[in-house]
């Protein structure tokens, strides 16, 4: 996540919010302790993208109906 162009660590997130840390270098040399509440800020989240695809690649396959019955299998000689 960027705001006003400074990328931040998320280190949590919920359904409508996200918690962000600042190391304190960051912090001493943005704007965004300037910021009022309710100030406009620009957001990026170009990363969130790759946090997605990463996150598809390790979800488990759904398994496919298999068309092996039981019954299939007895009728072919397998108890």
């Amino acid at each position: 996540i960027t705001l006003d162009g400074t990328s931040l660590t998320v280190v949590a997130v919920g359904d409508d919010w996200f918690n962000v840390t600042l190391v304190a270098y960051t912090q001493q040399h943005i704007i965004m302790p300037k910021k009022s509440v309710g100030d406009a800020v620009n957001i990026e989240v170009d990363v969130l993208g790759k946090y997605v695809e990463r996150i598809l690649q390790y979800r488990k396959p759904e398994a496919a109906e298999s068309s092996v019955t039981r019954e299939f299998l007895q009728e072919n000689g397998y108890d």
